[in-house]
């Protein structure tokens, strides 16, 4: 599988002029700006886009997208500035991937600490919405229902953890089984 950053977590970086723990330069650049941010955020989408049929073109058989820098926003902020670039971002791969006769490979959105968006997430155009470790994937399940599967949700932390002490994690970290439809994620550090 191919990784990707994808639109305010790129911008984000590109304001904060690196990482940032609150990300208040890229955030009051959307308050300030907004007409530029999202003519910023159009922009990256695109080159995302673009470089994600590439890399199916490449040989790429599955497309993660992180937005990693989401729970910097709130609903609102997210409902504007990054939820429909992420719902455009797939609905154009997709048609690209037709149009040049590729293979259609599922695609999975991460976005971390929107839990008040997972609903939104699964209605996406993903195949599945990956999970960060704040959030039990069976309450995930309860807000989504059951036409998305749902990825990870390992803390990081968990991979320093001794081996003997994560044999109980059903190998590092995998939640139990009762949750249906739930695939293991390489841990987001």
């Amino acid at each position: 599988p191919l990784l990707s950053f994808l639109q305010w977590t790129l911008m984000s970086y590109m304001i904060e002029g690196g990482g940032s723990t609150t990300m208040s330069k890229a955030k009051s650049w959307l308050y300030r700006h907004p007409e530029a941010s999202h003519q910023l955020l159009r922009l990256l989408a695109d080159v995302v886009t673009d470089y994600l049929v590439g890399q199916v073109a490449a040989g790429a058989q599955a497309l993660q997208l992180f937005e990693s820098h989401a729970g910097h926003l709130g609903p609102e902020q997210f409902q504007d500035f990054a939820l429909p670039y992420i719902r455009d971002i797939a609905q154009a791969v997709k048609s690209k991937l037709k149009e040049e006769a590729l293979p259609l490979v599922p695609m999975i959105i991460f976005a971390k600490d929107a839990h008040y968006a997972l609903r939104d997430l699964a209605h996406a155009g993903y195949e599945v919405v990956g999970l960060d470790w704040t959030i039990r994937p069976q309450e995930a399940r309860a807000q989504i229902g059951k036409d998305v599967t749902l990825q990870g949700n390992l803390d990081p932390c968990a991979l320093y953890a001794p081996k003997v002490s994560c044999g109980h994690r059903q190998q590092w970290g995998l939640v139990p089984a009762c949750v249906k439809g739930l695939l293991p994620q390489f841990p987001h550090l």
